[in-house]
């Protein structure tokens, strides 16, 4: 985190990139999932600054309203999966990995689906 905040510093609007992460020296390997921080929030403030925070806090709200808008049982089961992987996301980057955003997608797109059936 401390990491991460030095680099919002240094770069508060746009972030340092994904390439900086919180690894130095001779532990960084040459993937962008090891050079990450290790948790969503310092990696939006870090790598992304600013426009970052402002970006999850949009689809964070978006997610909210799609959810509780015609609010059903339903939606909220399927919002429970990318739920977990955003509280998992907390203490590493699984945000990231292409599995579980393929995941996170899916079930964005089933809770939309839910609506449109719902108003059929």
């Amino acid at each position: 985190w401390a990491t991460a905040g030095t680099h919002f510093t240094s770069a508060p609007i746009f972030g340092v990139g994904f390439d900086k992460g919180a690894i130095f020296g001779k532990y960084r390997l040459d993937n962008v999932f090891s050079n990450m921080y290790h948790g969503i929030i310092p990696q939006f403030y870090g790598a992304m600054g600013i426009l970052g925070i402002c970006a999850i806090l949009k689809h964070l709200f978006d997610l909210g309203k799609t959810v509780f808008h015609r609010f059903s049982a339903e939606k909220l089961l399927l919002a429970a999966v990318p739920g977990m992987i955003l509280a998992m996301s907390m203490v590493d980057n699984f945000f990231f990995y292409a599995n579980y955003q393929f995941v996170y997608c899916l079930f964005l797109a089933l809770i939309e689906k839910t609506d449109e059936k719902r108003l059929a």
